[in-house]
C-alpha cells in the first residue's frame, strides 16, 4: 500500500478529531485523547466492515479475489 493512504488517513482522523473538539468545547488533553480514541476505534470499525463485506462477497462468489470495495 502505497504511503499516501496513510497520511490521508492521519490527516482524516485529526482534523474529525480536532472539529469534534471544537464542537463540544473540550478544554482538557484528556478529553481530546478520548475523542481521538472514539474516532480511530470508528474508523477501524468502519475499515473491518468493508473488508469483511468484501471478503464475504469473495466468499458467495459474487466478487472475484482481491475485490476492495
Amino acid at each position: 500500500m502505497s504511503s499516501r493512504y496513510f497520511w490521508i488517513s492521519t490527516i482524516l482522523i485529526v482534523a474529525v478529531t480536532a472539529g469534534i473538539s471544537i464542537v463540544r468545547r473540550t478544554r482538557s488533553r484528556w478529553e481530546v485523547f478520548q475523542i481521538f480514541l472514539w474516532v480511530l476505534g470508528a474508523m477501524i470499525l468502519v475499515m473491518a466492515l468493508v473488508l469483511g463485506l468484501a471478503k464475504l462477497l469473495e466468499v458467495l462468489g459474487v466478487a472475484q479475489s482481491g475485490f476492495f470495495l
